[in-house]
């Protein structure tokens, strides 16, 4: 279990899972903006 663990932490920071992850939530904002003005 603990490998797993730590295999996890590795594979994250080697393919930068923190970057990835907020590119995609700040993409996100992004496209959400232009539905709720046309929504409205």
């Amino acid at each position: 279990m603990i490998s797993l663990t730590r295999l996890t932490i590795r594979r994250a920071r080697e393919e930068r899972l923190a970057q990835v992850a907020g590119s995609l939530t700040f993409t996100t904002v992004l496209s959400i903006v232009p539905l709720f003005a046309v929504s409205f």
